[in-house]
């Protein structure tokens, strides 16, 4: 799963305000609101990069250790699938 690369579906809008990212569909029935580290992901996840790459980055720019990182991005990725809101490259 680390090497798969994860990608935004279009039709959400989605806004950063202090720090969490607010998602809206198109149409408005799903709204998201995300913390720090939820948020972070959400960016990250543009088609560009592997899972293992994101996670890199998560451990480089916030103060977690690598296995709660590792279960944060499991997690994310396991609702944004469910609510499909990403796809894999």
């Amino acid at each position: 799963m680390v090497q798969k690369i994860p990608q935004r579906k279009d039709g959400f809008i989605w806004r950063e305000m202090d720090g969490e990212t607010f998602i809206l569909s198109e149409t408005g029935d799903k709204i998201i609101t995300m913390n720090k580290v939820a948020s972070y992901i959400w960016q990250q996840s543009d088609g560009k990069q592997s899972l293992n790459q994101i996670l890199g980055k998560i451990l480089e720019d916030f103060e977690i250790d690598r296995k709660q990182a590792e279960n944060d991005l499991r997690q994310f990725i396991d609702e944004m699938l469910e609510k499909d809101m990403i796809v894999f490259r």
